[in-house]
């Protein structure tokens, strides 16, 4: 962690990193507890100064005017005395200088940033994440983590409530929920809900998606239909047990349990993609999702061929696209973000 540069952190907030990147920020935070805490004080300080900008854009009333000569008073008066660029001390000194700066922000425009914010945002926060971006990692108020993949979105609270832990999830999403008996971790979407008290799931439910899925790795979880018209109590749950799989067809509320053997659920947050004997058809769903295209099939039967194989996020369409085609004899054309797979004549 020592090693670790600080100005990749603070990169990854502004969003203006790679995803290769991405990949080893990711990594780096699923190593050590220690890890997870430096990123988050990094990003408590990103959150602070995000605020003060965005008021600063849009409220020009006398008081804050006289706040921000305050500001820039004080800060010529740090530059006078330490010769160095306020905003160059506060990106690479931020062991040395973080607590300062933030005691000195927030004793001075502390209650305009927050009543600003309170004023303006809603209950709940969103993460999302595009289509072709790369995962994000999500800390939650409890102490939780979130890995959000491709076009997913997450809805959470600032605080949670006493009583429950409640998010919201369209898309997928991998969670490790950090235990508390007394208040029990709820996700909803829009066709399940998934209650758990401290445990290890992949959850994935989208919109367009006709099955909606759940993979436990660790603890037990209880799982609930969101079906119309059927009153909470009168819902059918399904307990689920490590390595098992629970799949929910949306258009038939039919749903199968199976076992899983493998951690081919969790792969999409390494970003390194490995099949032994997959169908095809389950191959191209992880790429549509990792690398944001969109593949068709020309010819049904091609969806059942069993591919073993492997790639990484971070290589090319193209070269993952040639992999496949030449370890099952395919032909592939490329229009835009659309993929065509046919068997070679």
């Amino acid at each position: 962690m020592k090693e670790f540069s600080e100005d990749l952190i603070w990169s990854y907030l502004q969003n203006t990193t790679s995803r290769e990147e991405n990949e080893l920020i990711n990594q780096w935070l699923g190593e050590s507890e220690e890890n997870k805490r430096w990123f988050c004080s990094l990003k408590a300080v990103h959150a602070v100064e995000g605020e003060t900008e965005h008021a600063r854009k849009h409220l020009l009333d006398k008081e804050f005017k006289s706040l921000q000569k305050k500001i820039e008073a004080s800060g010529s008066d740090v530059e006078k005395e330490k010769s160095v660029p306020v905003k160059r001390l506060y990106l690479s000194g931020f062991r040395k200088y973080a607590a300062v700066l933030l005691l000195a922000i927030l004793s001075v425009a502390g209650v305009f940033i927050y009543q600003y914010s309170r004023g303006t945002q809603s209950d709940y926060l969103v993460a999302s994440v595009s289509h072709d971006g790369d995962i994000k990692v999500i800390f939650l108020p409890d102490g939780s983590t979130v890995w959000l993949n491709n076009s997913s979105q997450l809805r959470y609270p600032e605080n949670f409530s006493q009583k429950t832990r409640n998010v919201y999830l369209e898309g997928e999403a991998y969670f490790d929920v950090k235990k508390d008996a007394e208040k029990p971790f709820i996700v909803t979407s829009s066709s399940l809900q998934v209650t758990v008290k401290g445990t290890k799931f992949d959850f994935r439910s989208s919109e367009e998606d006709l099955f909606s899925s759940v993979v436990l790795d660790e603890g037990s979880i209880e799982i609930l239909q969101m079906k119309e018209n059927i009153l909470k109590d009168q819902r059918k749950s399904v307990i689920l047990l490590p390595n098992q799989l629970y799949v929910l067809n949306k258009k038939t509320g039919e749903f199968k349990v199976e076992e899983v053997e493998n951690d081919f659920h969790q792969q999409w947050i390494t970003g390194s993609y490995s099949f032994t004997s997959t169908p095809l058809e389950k191959v191209l769903e992880q790429l549509e999702r990792s690398h944001g295209v969109h593949v068709v099939t020309q010819d049904s039967p091609l969806k059942q061929t069993l591919f073993t194989g492997g790639y990484k996020r971070s290589d090319s369409i193209e070269m993952v696209l040639n992999s496949i085609s030449l370890s099952l004899g395919l032909e592939y054309r490329q229009e835009g973000d659309t993929v065509y797979f046919k068997n070679r004549p």
